[in-house]
Parts: C-alpha cells; sequence; structure tokens
C-alpha cells in the first residue's frame, strides 16, 4: 500500500509539474 501511495502521489506531481510548465510555455511564448 505504501508504494501505490508513493506511485500515486508522484503521478500527482508529474501532472501538477507539466501543467504548470505547459502554462510557463504560452505566457513567455517559448517554442
Amino acid at each position: 500500500m505504501a508504494s501505490s501511495s508513493i506511485g500515486t502521489t508522484l503521478i500527482f506531481i508529474q501532472q501538477q509539474l507539466t501543467r504548470y510548465v505547459c502554462s510557463a510555455w504560452i505566457l513567455f511564448g517559448v517554442p
């Protein structure tokens, strides 16, 4: 259960990070 909980947390963090990076690209116009 612990490892699956950690995996879920990592997936959540990755999704948030990807969303932040995409937003930054749109705001700053990085190709």
